[in-house]
């Protein structure tokens, strides 16, 4: 095998690697959108709308979200902060909760595992969200 097949080999993986996430991402969009239907009273955070936005960066560019990139944006956008405050909560077994917190975590779950990174946000059984047949 050459150089170049084994380059073209990998633009491909990219291509296609790069199109799945761009599916996740719409997916989420309509996710956000049949969320809000259903709960009236539950207003879009600001941190899915960081999040939304750094992936939409990326997928529109090309580029494929790796482990390492959602990471950072999970740190940018304040999931970190959450999902630390969550652990938190749980080691000292505090069942009063914020109520925005649960539902950012499963949404930042949801983003995970429509990049392709299902591990990256680990989550207690309890709150992991139902998982969507439509789900990318």
């Amino acid at each position: 095998m050459s150089i170049r097949d084994i380059l073209h080999d990998r633009n491909l993986r990219r291509q296609h690697d790069s199109g799945k996430q761009k599916d996740g991402y719409k997916y989420m969009l309509q996710f956000i959108a049949k969320r809000r239907k259903e709960i009236k009273d539950y207003d879009v955070q600001q941190e899915e709308i960081k999040l939304l936005n750094g992936i939409k960066m990326h997928v529109d560019s090309g580029w494929v979200l790796d482990r390492s990139t959602l990471t950072q944006l999970f740190t940018i956008t304040g999931v970190d902060d959450i999902s630390e405050e969550y652990q938190e909560a749980v080691r000292a077994e505090d069942i009063q909760l914020p109520a925005r917190i649960v539902p950012i975590l499963q949404f930042a779950y949801k983003v995970a595992c429509n990049m392709g990174l299902p591990d990256l946000l680990p989550l207690d059984q309890v709150i992991l969200p139902p998982a969507d047949p439509l789900e990318v």
